[in-house]
């Protein structure tokens, strides 16, 4: 970090991303109270999602993104006390299902065309199991796990119409229903776990006829399960199904599939024995210059970023980034900009994001957000538009938005002006962009929990748009205060920090952000601080300039 000592007045410059703060969208729950917005999904032109307030508990609301356009859409249960909990958002064929409870029905698919009256029930016997929280679309119809008259869980289909939905298979015809989960779609097949009496939980397929609804391969033979502990185990790549499974011999491990029970094998036994490299089920996927990059563990090196090209030669350990026995947990694989992004953790600089531009470089941090061993906890790490988005904790006020270009410099925390709540972000759902801004549930004030939603980033400004001029401190020397002038030409997040002459910190004075304009700000030094020369130390980005005082 560049350091400029400063004893009188200055010109200082700031690199920075455009000047764009969050802005609360709308109080869905007036007061103190939290409206708690969550599954926001696009549905022509408008946002979509369930909301509380204080008349209507947990409906279905709708935003255009204005706080007029932010508005209940439909009671679906007239119980102010219960709700219709409407969620699992899913546009198929020009209209939008979602699972809804109306008070009669249970939890049960509904549907909209955006019209008040367009808003129905599909089929009340279609009542989801809610435990995965997932509808896929596989070949224009909505698969998903759902309840028969005996309350036994099998896989229904539903092209959105009353008498197209429907059970699929009933799977395990004993009774006890099959639970399958773990529904993904691979290149127009369907992929997931279900039970059998004879099978136990094994793989299965289908291609949306009863038929073609079939076992992919008894892996774990007899009535043991082959299901791993993750959530979607299924990735398509090269033509190929990759998955984790288990087995008595193996333990869970990397499988790969063209379809067929004799084109279904072990991958690579990357950890010999019946442990497993999966042993947690902690598993990631995604495709980055011709490989198929994820996360193993073959107990040498902990759970590491492993890839594979489709062979077993070819399945390799990419990088010990925790050297040892101790897990780097690579994690949240996201691309952006032909570069591969991930969080993980190190040895020097705990659990932050790393970025790996191609397949033959090694992986760096991208930003130290907590300096040293410390970590940020980065999480819900999403792109748009070139940039990454993502929740942080820079060990000042908990979780946070971070926006970045893969860059150090470009790497920032962005808050509202005047901000003042601890950990804005600790209630939190995810991003949803829509319409050139990303929205998303925060905490920012006295609001509670609510809407809020940023303009998305285009480009970082050059030249540096964040100047300060005629920055002054006084008195000095000082006793039980010290008052800073200085003049923002832009909207800018400073951290204002006392330190000693060596440069270790002492204690926050303040952190804010500020708005363009002239300002003058009283700070309180520590009561019991002995008398000597100090430094003011002031931070925007990735620059920090010292002035130095005496303290009586």
């Amino acid at each position: 970090m560049k350091k400029l000592l400063l004893f009188g007045l200055v010109s200082i410059t700031f690199f920075s991303i455009q000047a764009q703060y969050p802005e609360l969208v709308k109080d869905i729950y007036p007061g103190s109270e939290s409206g708690r917005p969550i599954f926001l999904t696009e549905y022509n032109d408008l946002l979509y999602f369930q909301a509380t307030d204080t008349l209507y508990n947990w409906e279905l609301w709708v935003t255009d993104g204005t706080e007029s356009g932010t508005l209940l859409f439909k009671e679906i249960d007239p119980d102010p006390l219960d709700g219709s909990s409407p969620c699992i958002f899913t546009n198929l064929n020009g209209k939008l299902y979602f699972e809804a409870n109306d008070g009669v029905h249970d939890m049960s698919l509904w549907m909209t065309d955006g019209t008040l009256g367009g808003t129905t029930i599909v089929k009340d016997s279609a009542q989801p199991e809610q435990m995965y929280y997932h509808i896929e679309v596989c070949h224009e119809k909505m698969y998903f796990n759902a309840k028969l008259d005996n309350n036994d869980k099998e896989l229904w289909i539903s092209d959105g119409t009353s008498d197209g939905t429907h059970i699929l298979k009933q799977i395990n015809p004993s009774g006890n229903g099959s639970n399958p989960n773990r529904l993904t779609d691979c290149d127009g097949i369907l992929y997931f776990f279900a039970k059998h009496d004879m099978y136990g939980y094994e793989p299965w397929i289908s291609d949306g006829t009863e038929e073609g609804t079939v076992l992919l391969k008894d892996i774990n033979p007899g009535e043991g399960n082959s299901v791993a502990n993750a959530y979607r185990p299924f990735f398509n790549y090269e033509d190929k199904v990759y998955f984790v499974a288990y087995d008595t011999i193996h333990g869970a491990e990397f499988w790969v599939t063209d379809g067929t029970t004799d084109g279904t094998v072990l991958l690579k036994d990357i950890l010999p024995g019946k442990t497993g490299s999966y042993k947690y089920g902690n598993i990631s996927f995604i495709v980055f210059d011709g490989y198929l990059y994820f996360n193993a563990n073959d107990s040498i090196h902990g759970y590491e970023l492993w890839r594979t090209d489709g062979t077993t030669n070819g399945t390799t350990m990419v990088e010990d980034l925790y050297p040892g026995e101790i897990s780097a947990y690579p994690y949240q694989f996201t691309i952006s900009n032909d570069k591969l992004y991930f969080v993980a953790e190190t040895l020097d600089h705990g659990r932050e994001i790393y970025c790996k531009a191609s397949s033959s470089q090694n992986s760096i941090i991208v930003k130290d957000i907590v300096q040293g061993p410390e970590s940020s906890y980065p999480s819900y790490l999403d792109e748009y538009n070139g940039f990454l988005y993502f929740k942080a904790d820079d060990g000042t006020n908990g979780y946070e938005l971070w926006v970045s270009d893969g860059t150090s410099a470009g790497t920032y925390k962005i808050s509202p002006v005047g901000s003042s709540n601890y950990d804005p972000l600790e209630e939190f759902w995810g991003f949803t962009f829509y319409q050139d801004y990303v929205y998303f549930m925060a905490n920012y004030d006295e609001h509670g929990a609510e809407l809020h939603k940023l303009e998305v980033l285009t480009s970082i400004d050059e030249p540096l748009i964040h100047s300060i001029s005629d920055f002054q401190l006084y008195p000095n020397p000082a006793q039980a205060h010290i008052t800073l002038n200085f003049e923002l030409k832009e909207v800018s997040y400073l951290g204002i920090y006392l330190n000693s002459l060596d440069g270790k910190e002492i204690q926050t004075l303040n952190e804010s952000n500020y708005m363009a304009g002239e300002h003058k700000i009283q700070l309180s030094l520590p009561k019991n601080l002995p008398a000597g020369m100090y430094m003011v130390d002031i931070r925007a980005n990735d620059w920090s300039h010292a002035l130095m005082f005496i303290k009586k």
